[in-house]
């Protein structure tokens, strides 16, 4: 049996539930660290009408993985949480291929939000597929961020973003705060940058959006 944190149409509640049983070619691991996402207060709250164990921000360890895949057995692991159900045969989005399927499959369940049990217990399921090693080097408490930080670059690779001149922070009495929001760059929190005294902040260009950001008008 497990610990799992359960909610139903009703009530949300800790109970135990037995230990999940891997399918073919899943894994099963065991959770180390859960994220609390603001989808899971929403779920909770009735979203989705998602009954089960929520949660879908996690990172693990494998305890039991399928034959061909031993060498996961006991690595710390984050996973994709769309499981698309991969039958070309009778499914146009799987049948495409690539990034299309793996994200868009009409059949898909989905780790903790629709028709998957999530991350609130001790351990979970996943294909293996979807499984993806920590390295040593990133600590368990920054692995956990792997989904919400996976989520965010995945906006922007679907959006083309105008390249325009760099924020523009101004020094205020007490605070810095941002007077001209103008292109998707992050800067540390730590530093001011003003149009006139400091160089333009380093830009990290992720996945396909190089080539947007190229064509865009006014480029880099």
């Amino acid at each position: 049996m497990q610990q799992a944190f359960v909610i139903d149409a009703s009530s949300c509640s800790l109970c135990e539930r037995p230990v999940p049983t891997p399918k073919e070619n899943e894994a099963l691991v065991r959770v180390l660290i859960a994220g609390v996402c603001n989808t899971d207060l929403e779920i909770m709250k009735g979203y989705m009408g998602f009954n089960g164990t929520v949660g879908h921000e996690f990172v693990g360890v494998v305890e039991k993985a399928p034959p061909g895949s031993e060498a996961l057995v006991g690595r710390r692991v984050v996973g994709d949480i769309n499981l698309v159900c991969g039958q070309p045969s009778s499914c146009a989005t799987c049948a495409k291929g690539g990034d299309r399927a793996r994200n868009h499959c009409p059949n898909r369940t989905v780790l903790g939000i629709l028709g998957k049990y999530g991350t609130y217990a001790s351990y979970l399921t996943l294909p293996v597929k979807l499984l993806h090693v920590v390295p040593d080097c990133v600590s368990t408490e920054n692995a956990a961020f792997a989904e919400p930080l996976a989520a965010a670059c995945r906006i922007v690779e679907q959006v083309c973003i105008n390249a325009l001149p760099p924020f523009v922070f101004q020094r205020t009495s007490q605070h810095s705060q941002p007077s001209c929001l103008r292109r998707a760059v992050f800067i540390p929190s730590t530093q001011i940058w003003s149009s006139n005294s400091l160089p333009r902040p380093p830009v990290a260009i992720i996945g396909d959006l190089e080539e947007m950001l190229a064509k865009s008008k006014g480029g880099y």
